[in-house]
C-alpha cells in the first residue's frame, strides 16, 4: 500500500498533468479540504465527486491535507494581535518559500496564464480542542485568521465560502472520560462551531452527530460495503450540497447576507474593527486593523465587490 506521501505526489502529478493539457482560456476552482484525521481522503472525494457533478465549476480541483490528532493551535496559534501561522499551514497551504504543493500548483496555472481562484474551504477538525476550554475559547478567532491568511498571502479579492464540521463522539461516555473528557467538553466545541457558521453569510456548519463511528471519533462502519470508510464519503458529500447551496452575497461588505449593503453593515465591520475580529482583517497586514482594512471595506461598500 502506498504511504501518505507517495499519494501526495502522486495527486499533485495528476492534477499538474490536468493543468498541463489546459489551455489559457481555462479556469480552475481550487477547493481546500483539510482539518484531522476525520478529513480523510474518502471525506475528501465525497465533497469533491459532488461539486463537480453538480456542474457548477469547470475545472474544479481538490486540494486535501489532514494531520491526526492535531489541534488548531498547528495551523494558527496565538490571539488578536498575536497570530501566527504554524507548521501545518506552512507545509501545507503557503510558505514564504514558496514550496507548497498548493503554491506549486498555483504558480504552474499562472505560468500558463490559466486563471484560477479558491472556491471553498471544508473544514473537519476539533477533536483535539474539544478536552481544553482554553483552546475552545481561542478556536473561532484562530478559525477566521486561517481563512484570512489563505485570502491575504494569495490576493483574493473575497472571503472564501466554506463548511466547517461540528465534531462529535460515539457516546460512550465512559471511553470520553478515558481520555479526561466529558460530554460536556463535546457539547461546548460543538456550539463553538455552530456559532462559526452562524457568524457570516459566506460559511456553515455541518453536523457531524448521529453517523456511525469506528471507534470514539472516527466516522465509518465496519458493515459498510463499500468499506469502512464509506460513510465518511457520503458525510462529505452532503457538506458538498450544503456548500452549494450556501446563499449569493451582495458582495464582500454584505457583512449580514441579507442581499443590501447598509447601514448595519457599517455597524457590524465598525464593531469588529474595534474588537479586532478578524472578520474585519480586509487587507494586508495580517492581523493588524488599522486604515487600509477601513479603506478596503469602503470600496467594497461602494463597488459592490
Amino acid at each position: 500500500m502506498a504511504d501518505g506521501g507517495t499519494m501526495k505526489k502522486a495527486a499533485m502529478f495528476a492534477l499538474l498533468l490536468a493543468v498541463h493539457t489546459a489551455c489559457a482560456q481555462d479556469h480552475f476552482d481550487i477547493f481546500i479540504i483539510t482539518g484531522q484525521s476525520n478529513a480523510r481522503p474518502k471525506y475528501a472525494d465525497g465533497v469533491f465527486d459532488t461539486i463537480a457533478a453538480s456542474g457548477v465549476y469547470e475545472h474544479p480541483v481538490k486540494y486535501n491535507r489532514r494531520h491526526s490528532g492535531n489541534r488548531l493551535m498547528e495551523w494558527v496559534d496565538g490571539y488578536s494581535g498575536t497570530y501566527s501561522l504554524e507548521h501545518n499551514f506552512l507545509e501545507d497551504l503557503w510558505s514564504p518559500n514558496d514550496d507548497t504543493d498548493l503554491q506549486v500548483l498555483i504558480n504552474r496555472l499562472d505560468a500558463l496564464g490559466i486563471s484560477w481562484d479558491i472556491a471553498g474551504f471544508f473544514w473537519f477538525q476539533g477533536e483535539a480542542d474539544s478536552g481544553s476550554e482554553h483552546q475552545r475559547n481561542a478556536y473561532t478567532g484562530r478559525f477566521f485568521n486561517f481563512l484570512n491568511a489563505i485570502e491575504i498571502k494569495y490576493g483574493l479579492d473575497h472571503d472564501i465560502p466554506f463548511i466547517i464540521t461540528a465534531i462529535d463522539y460515539n457516546g460512550d461516555d465512559e471511553e470520553l472520560a478515558s481520555i479526561g473528557r466529558t460530554p460536556e467538553d463535546i457539547e461546548a466545541i460543538r456550539q463553538v462551531q455552530f456559532n462559526i457558521g452562524q457568524s457570516v453569510p459566506y460559511g456553515a456548519t455541518y453536523d457531524s452527530r448521529g453517523w456511525p463511528r469506528l471507534d470514539l471519533w472516527h466516522v465509518g462502519s465496519h458493515d459498510d460495503p463499500r468499506g469502512i470508510y464509506g460513510p465518511v464519503y457520503d458525510l462529505g458529500a452532503e457538506e458538498a450540497e450544503m456548500f452549494l447551496s450556501l446563499p449569493k452575497i451582495n458582495g464582500r461588505a454584505d457583512l449580514d447576507g441579507n442581499g443590501a449593503r447598509d447601514l448595519n453593515d457599517l455597524q457590524l465591520f465598525l464593531t469588529w474593527v474595534r474588537r479586532h475580529d478578524p472578520r474585519s482583517d480586509f487587507a494586508a497586514p495580517l492581523d493588524v486593523y488599522d486604515l487600509a482594512d477601513v479603506q478596503a471595506f469602503i470600496e467594497a461598500f461602494t463597488s459592490g465587490d
